[in-house]
Formats: C-alpha cells, structure tokens, sequence
C-alpha cells in the first residue's frame, strides 16, 4: 500500500503539498499522477481568494492510503467538501464523525465535509476508478458568501465534544450530474473562470443547505446507481445529433433496460422526458450553426439528419417560433 500523510495549514500551500505528493508540476493547472500511484490526472485552481477546487480521475496501480493530520492549534480553518462519483467504493477511517467515532465507512456516490484539523484517512484500493471533485475555502471566505445564521449550526456539528468530525451525506441526482460535467470540463481544458465559480456556487449552496436537513427529501437520494447510466445515455443522445432520434428500444436494450425504466430514470435524472432533451440539444446545436457557419439552411438540415430541409424547418420554426431564415437575418441586420 502506498501511504501519504498531509497537513493542509493553509489554501497557498495547498498546490505545493499536491505538486510534493504527485512528484510533479502543474502544467496549465494540470498534472499526471506519479506512476506508482497510478495513471490519472489531477486538477487544481484557487477561483478567487479564499476558494479553490481540485479534482482527481484516474485508475490507480496500488492499495493507496491518505492520511489527513490535523493543523496545530490556533491555525487558520480551512473546509473541505469532497464528492466522489465512483463506480466503486473507497473507504474513510479513524477521525471522528458528528455522531461519534468512525471506523471504516464506504463511500460511493457519497460526500464528505471536513476541516483541517479533522483527523481521518481514505483508502482506495487497487484497480478503483479515482473520480473526486474537491471543494476547499477559508473560513472567512464562508462567513462572508453564506452569512447566514445557520451556517454556525453547520460548523458547530463539525465539532463533538472537542474534537474535529467529519459530516457525511449523499450526493443529491442534480449535484452528481453538475459533478460529473465538472471533472470532465477541466480535464478537457474547456472551462473558465465564471463557469466554474456559477457551478461551485451551486454545488455549495445545495450541499451546505442538504448537510443542514434532518431528513433528505425522498427526491434527493433517489437511486443514485441509475445516474451513471442516465449520464452515459445523455453522451450517447449528444453524439447522434447529426442523426435521427434513436429508437428508444434499441437504447434500452444497449443499456440493459426496459423501455420504462428508461424513460423513468432519464425524466427523473434530466427533469425531461427523452425526446423533449434530444429535441432541445438538436435545435441549440442548429441556432449555434445558424450563428456560426456560413452553411445554407439546406446543407445545416442534412447535417443535422433531416430528409428534407422543409422538415427542420417546420421543426426549428415550431421550437423556436421562427424561421431559421428569419433568424439568420436578425442576426446578419
């Protein structure tokens, strides 16, 4: 097992403790695992001061072992949430959690909000797929974004009889999908900096608020194994955009389901119902081409898998209430 230990003192040594452990450098605030660790790439970006993200994707080589310290006394607070989206599970030991002292816990499909002079450690065993988002900022940073009264009741169950715990809690539908789309925007290199502050509001904002309920509405922490699959059908819609819509029997039966179940689960996920979320990527994709291209309106109907450019005509004008014809000469004027 390959083991580390970490004292996060302050978010300024955050990126050099990360650059220390991986035994590499940032390059555009990105870097490779080290080798033995496995093969993987890690994300890190402060956003504004007080406030930075890390992410993790990756496939590891051996049994790995985190060991988080707690900082000396009189340190400044940091906090940490961290959402791991994984297929399979890692572990979280020792420390304590605001029931009481933790052992061993599985996580999947779970997050963690910590501090850091919590003492606890996860373990990831060889041959998991790696996913995490990290969200890491100050406490002064907290006060002044979320100044709310209730925000101390939040802190104050991070604390049990003296000491440090960790809070745990399910990663609500919504939020594992904002999460996903995160790890793989950064990793692609297609984010900027408002994109990632508007997310990691969101994300802040329903995590602190569903961290602070007794009781989980029935809604949030519905089937959360179903997401993956939901996530994988959503990239396959986006992919076929220059097609017709797949039929929907042939997508259940790629994806080890009943039609019903499929169209449940994707409604539930997504909020649409299948054809309505296709529908609507097709027709963002043609304004997009309309506005960006110098292609006939003809040529952007056969592109998109219309057999008649008449069809996505009388498609486009019903969505959008014009022409894209119309819509071009706006623009142009």
């Amino acid at each position: 097992m390959i083991e580390y230990e970490i004292t996060n003192a302050s978010l300024e040594e955050k990126i050099k403790i990360q650059e220390t452990w991986l035994k590499n450098e940032l390059t555009g605030n990105v870097m490779n695992f080290e080798p033995k660790t496995g093969n993987g790439l890690s994300f890190i970006r402060e956003l504004e001061q007080g406030l930075l993200i890390q992410a993790w994707d990756g496939l590891l080589h051996n049994d790995f072992r985190l060991f988080c310290r707690p900082v000396l006394e009189g340190a400044p607070i940091i906090y940490m949430i961290n959402f791991f989206i994984m297929p399979d599970p890692c572990l979280i030991e020792a420390g304590r959690t605001s029931s009481g002292r933790l052992k061993k816990l599985n996580l999947r499909n779970s997050l963690v909000m910590s501090t850091n002079q919590s003492e606890f450690a996860f373990i990831v065993q060889k041959g998991t797929r790696l996913r995490d988002f990290d969200i890491i900022f100050s406490h002064e940073w907290l006060l002044q974004h979320f100044p709310t009264p209730k925000i101390n009741e939040l802190l104050s169950a991070l604390t049990k009889e003296g000491q440090t715990a960790v809070l745990l809690g399910p990663i609500s539908n919504d939020d594992f999908i904002t999460v996903n789309e995160m790890l793989e925007t950064v990793f692609k290199g297609e984010w900027d900096i408002v994109f990632l502050k508007s997310k990691v509001m969101t994300l802040l904002n329903d995590t602190l608020g569903n961290l602070l309920l007794e009781k989980k509405d029935e809604k949030e922490t519905i089937a959360t194994e179903h997401i993956p699959v939901m996530i994988a059908i959503e990239k396959k819609l986006r992919s076929v955009l220059h097609e017709k819509m797949p039929n929907l029997e042939v997508i259940a039966k790629e994806f080890f389901m009943s039609e019903s179940t499929l169209k449940r689960q994707f409604k539930q996920t997504y909020g649409k119902a299948i054809y309505e979320y296709y529908l609507d990527k097709k027709m963002e994709k043609a304004k997009k081409m309309l506005a960006d291209s110098e292609l006939t309106i003809a040529q952007i109907a056969y592109a998109l898998g219309y057999e008649k450019p008449s069809s996505f005509i009388k498609t486009f004008k019903k969505y959008f209430g014009v022409s894209p014809g119309s819509l071009r000469n706006d623009e142009i004027e």
